[in-house]
């Protein structure tokens, strides 16, 4: 059985209404146990501006009329010079992803709030509200959640006016998605922690807890209420096979947070590698009663199905998965493969579409594009 680990990206909720316990917090930081970092993560680099940054406003904010708050979204609109795009490859820095042009939803409200500064506007941070979505990479799920930037006083919770004493949030949602949204402001010091811990999970998930180390590390002390961070270095220290030490923090946020199904999840899969199954089958029951149907439940189902050949059985279970999370890529491309299998080639390529709209990074968008060239040539024969 593979092993399953759980990291959150940006910042994710996962402990409901819990309250917290007071405990003794557990030795966190390991130094002597990694390389030092060839970069050591900086806090001020996060939201630093670049020259060309200043330039860009120069040229496309500044120089008019009217709100400034008005000026920037519509210089950082689609057809400006600047020419977003989004890609959840890597997360970035403000000035990395002003110079790449692209970004995930962090990086890109980073790069939206350092310019705002700049302009001696006010910047507050949001969390967005929203159902979690799942992406998994070299078997360690990711749970990703969504911010975004709010510029000037905000009168509601979905208060667009852009009047003198109202706000305007620049998210990367379509416009009629995020107005539907509620969201929470915080802190500078959480974004830069969220920053930090993106950065950690990515460097995990391409197999280099070496540096993520020093990037949970940066998440932590940057932040030190964010348990997030503390999990992810639990994480690191799994992969690394400090199963003491892991387990630890694993445990320090059970007990503190009851109800955090990532933290439980992680100190499951320890127990069962360490073989202490009875342990372990007593955190899989706590766990249960909180996550009856864990992430990608009906899609590993239906992979199982795909792979004996129950091919009628995979299309109705990944379809159910798809019910749960209705934007996740990897269930759009078993789908696909299923209706391949099913000899319906409209449906294939349907869903191949579909994977191809909801990809995370233009390189998962490329794959699908040429999948679907492959197929429509298949077509023709």
């Amino acid at each position: 059985m593979s092993a399953r680990l759980l990291i959150c990206l940006l910042f994710s909720v996962l402990t409901g209404c819990a309250t917290q316990t007071k405990v003794a917090q557990p030795a966190l930081f390991h130094d002597a146990a990694f390389a030092l970092s060839r970069s050591e993560p900086r806090a001020e680099d996060v939201l630093k501006v670049s020259e060309p940054m200043r330039e860009f406003l120069k040229q496309h904010v500044r120089a008019g009329n009217g709100d400034m708050r008005v000026r920037l979204y519509q210089a950082l609109k689609k057809n400006s010079g600047l020419m977003l795009e989004y890609d959840a490859e890597e997360t970035l820095n403000a000035s990395e992803a002003f110079d790449r042009k692209s970004g995930n939803c962090l990086s890109l409200v980073l790069m939206t709030a350092a310019m705002a500064r700049e302009l001696g506007l006010d910047v507050r941070f949001q969390n967005v509200r929203m159902d979690d979505s799942w992406t998994r990479t070299d078997h360690i799920l990711l749970a990703s959640g969504h911010v975004n930037v709010l510029l000037g006083q905000r009168t509601s919770a979905f208060d667009l006016d852009l009047g003198d004493h109202a706000s305007l949030i620049i998210d990367f949602l379509p416009p009629g998605v995020a107005m539907r949204q509620q969201a929470d402001i915080i802190s500078e010091k959480r974004i830069v922690a969220m920053y930090f811990n993106n950065r950690a999970a990515e460097l995990l998930a391409r197999g280099k807890a070496g540096e993520a180390y020093w990037y949970a590390k940066a998440a932590i002390t940057t932040d030190p209420d964010f348990s997030i961070a503390i999990n992810t270095l639990g994480v690191v220290y799994r992969k690394q096979a400090m199963f003491a030490e892991a387990e630890q923090l694993f445990r320090y946020i059970v007990v503190t947070q009851p109800e955090n199904v990532v933290a439980l999840s992680n100190l499951q899969e320890l127990l069962v590698t360490r073989q202490r199954h009875t342990e372990a089958a007593a955190v899989a029951t706590q766990l249960a009663k909180l996550q009856p149907e864990p992430p990608f439940y009906f899609l590993n189902q239906g992979k199982q199905a795909y792979q004996e050949g129950r091919f009628a059985d995979a299309r109705k279970l990944i379809e159910k998965e798809l019910r749960k999370d209705p934007y996740n890529e990897e269930s759009y491309f078993w789908l696909a493969r299923t209706y391949f299998q099913l000899g319906n080639l409209q449906k294939t390529d349907e869903n191949l579409q579909m994977a191809e709209k909801n990809a995370l990074t233009r390189k998962s968008q490329d794959l699908y594009y040429k999948k679907r060239q492959s197929l429509a040539l298949l077509a023709q024969k």
